[in-house]
């Protein structure tokens, strides 16, 4: 998510590196397999939560928007 962000903000972003190591001692919390939230309530209300664009097309547009591109 950081290099997506910072590439369309036009930040350095090869300095980021990727920690791959699993927390350890207090730090490790058990996590489900699923952690999904439900959108029903959203769609009762009509919102759209379909992802027919990801998250890197979506940063793209609302950067160009907030530059007025």
């Amino acid at each position: 998510m950081t290099v997506i962000v910072g590439k369309h903000l036009g930040l350095p972003i090869d300095h980021v590196i990727a920690n791959t190591t699993p927390p350890s001692g207090q730090a490790a919390a058990q996590r489900p397999e699923n952690s999904q939230l439900s959108c029903k309530k959203l769609k009762e209300i009509g919102v759209d939560t379909s992802e027919a664009e990801g998250f890197d097309g979506w940063w793209k547009r609302y950067c160009q928007d907030l530059r007025g591109v």
